[in-house]
């Protein structure tokens, strides 16, 4: 537990001081809020209070009075896994809104990850997890996120991710490197499909060693599925995502994830999806509520 507190401690006092460097240097610029970013300015031909209740059998609970009403504050634990998650936000410093994000085992209630982000004018700017590893996001200025880096303890450059756009704002790829040097690409198609509640990845393995907590994700560099503070998102849902190996320079061929079989629910809304990878294949279920997330009957 302490080694949490203090990685949540010296974030917030990194974040503080390079805001006041950088306010020193004149060289600060402060990210606008895009458009898109509120789940209703996204989807205005559903309920702005619709939220997503269930993530193929994660139970998601939200805030619902106060002045955080209506954000994420939970995700439970599935038969699938043996975690869960919640949300608490703090809104006390004017500058920023700050996230912390914890993992618990769900036998007995032990923390067990951790991370902490900072938004800025509706866009996450950085983030910090429990092992003191600093991530940041960019954006570009359509308010798209361009880039995300990942810094170890010692502020070495450790990853990055590198998010590219076609001329309409699909994203087209992001390309993943490690300690400088070309890692992956991932490759993405898409079908002429609306998603009306788009998450912040095309796929989540929460069983994955490395992000072993759910709503991460080793593909673009975001460390939560989640929250919308990461800018607008590509507005079709994926067919393909191809997946390049940089080191060997050949197309994984069974690594690709391959999305199909979308059903929607009369708002247009994705409450099914099947995939496949690896010749394996499971289904994604989604529920959504604009009532029951407030304990409305």
């Amino acid at each position: 537990m302490k080694q949490f507190k203090i990685a949540s401690s010296l974030f917030k006092c990194l974040a503080l001081a390079s805001l006041l460097t950088a306010c020193n240097n004149n060289q600060m610029v402060t990210p606008t809020k895009p458009a898109s970013a509120a789940i209703g300015d996204q989807n205005a031909k559903i309920d702005p209070l619709t939220r997503l209740v269930n993530d193929t059998g994660l139970p998601i609970q939200y805030e619902k009075s106060g002045k955080f009403f209506g954000k994420i504050s939970k995700v439970g634990k599935a038969s699938v896994n043996s975690q869960y998650v919640t949300y608490t936000y703090d809104d006390s410093n004017p500058a920023a809104l700050w996230i912390s994000k914890k993992t618990y085992k769900s036998s007995n209630n032990s923390l067990i990850g951790e991370h902490n982000f900072k938004v800025v004018n509706g866009l996450c700017i950085e983030s910090m997890d429990e092992k003191g590893n600093l991530f940041e996001y960019k954006y570009n200025l359509q308010g798209y996120l361009d880039e995300v880096n990942k810094s170890d303890t010692a502020y070495v450059l450790k990853e990055s991710w590198k998010y590219q756009y076609n001329w309409i704002y699909l994203l087209t790829k992001i390309k993943h490197q490690k300690d400088g040097k070309p890692y992956h690409t991932y490759n993405f198609t898409y079908k002429q499909i609306e998603d009306k509640y788009p998450l912040n990845f095309p796929t989540d393995n929460i069983d994955d060693i490395n992000y072993n907590h759910i709503g991460g994700s080793y593909i673009g560099g975001i460390n939560d599925k989640y929250l919308p503070y990461f800018g607008k998102h590509t507005s079709p849902v994926i067919e393909v995502m191809t997946d390049k190996n940089d080191i060997t320079n050949q197309i994984e061929a069974g690594a690709n994830i391959y999305f199909s079989a979308y059903v929607l629910d009369s708002d247009g809304l994705v409450i099914s999806k099947n995939l496949t990878q690896w010749s394996a294949g499971w289904t994604e279920t989604f529920s959504y509520s604009a009532t029951s997330w407030q304990g409305i009957p």
